[in-house]
């Protein structure tokens, strides 16, 4: 019986990773000929922190500073294109559904922690547009919840 239990829970987390990547696709590269505005001015500070600028003192925007290391990583990894800053957030938004779906199968059953999933971050995501401060937010918020329920 546990056999099943866990390819059942196998499947449902193989799912719910597939749906966040088709729901990912929404704000893809190729998806977005510009990228919105706030997400513009991350990409812009990534860039400039690459090219050897300091933050807060030559480039200023008021958001915290994990944000514009985040694009910067990203440039760095793609420069001029986009795919750099959307593997990075694709890998955060799959580690999220990852680890909240582990959370809260430790007190429900596999379908309902797969459909609390998909309820409360595929609706997000797509709504999100792509590289914010949310949207990085979401895992430490999963992890927060995790520690407060063991």
């Amino acid at each position: 019986m546990k056999s099943k239990s866990k390819i059942f829970t196998l499947i449902s987390l193989a799912l719910l990773l597939a749906l966040v990547v088709l729901s990912a696709m929404f704000f893809y590269p190729y998806a977005q000929a510009f990228p919105h505005r706030d997400s513009g001015i991350f990409l812009y500070m990534g860039r400039e922190l690459l090219s050897g600028k300091t933050i807060y003192s030559e480039v200023w925007d008021h958001k915290p500073p994990l944000i514009f290391y985040i694009n910067e990583l990203g440039v760095l990894l793609s420069y001029d294109s986009g795919w750099g800053i959307w593997g990075i957030e694709l890998v955060f938004l799959l580690a999220t559904v990852s680890f909240s779906f582990f959370t809260l199968q430790q007190k429900v059953h596999p379908v309902a922690s797969s459909l609390i999933c998909m309820a409360a971050f595929l609706g997000t995501f797509q709504f999100m547009g792509g590289n914010y401060t949310e949207e990085y937010a979401l895992l430490f918020q999963s992890a927060i919840i995790f520690v407060f329920l063991s």
